[in-house]
């Protein structure tokens, strides 16, 4: 993007999908990593990537898109709801350190 425009104004990291389970137990570790991988790491990745463009700017926002699951879990979907509780912790993290 700042090859092609010269900059960027913002991000909307809105990536995320859930596999349901019938609870806790019944999560393998690979289905907790893929969890994390496209629910949270993707959200990383990218915030990660255009937060030095959208710096050296006149200003930007990047918008991460969680889900309610990240406050109020349920049983078939820990996994998923752990992921977009964390990427709601790098939001607020996000916010500390860069915004006035």
């Amino acid at each position: 993007m700042v090859q092609r425009y010269g900059r960027i104004d913002g991000l909307v990291n809105n990536a995320g999908g859930l596999q349901l389970h019938s609870g806790f137990l019944g999560i393998a570790e690979q289905q907790w990593l893929d969890a994390f991988q496209l629910n949270f790491h993707a959200a990383r990745r990218m915030s990660h990537a255009a937060l030095p463009a959208l710096l050296e700017g006149e200003g930007g926002s990047i918008v991460h898109v969680a889900s309610e699951s990240a406050r109020l879990p349920a049983v078939f979907n820990p996994d998923y709801a752990a992921a977009k509780l964390a990427v709601l912790s790098m939001s607020k993290a996000l916010a500390a350190e860069f915004t006035p």
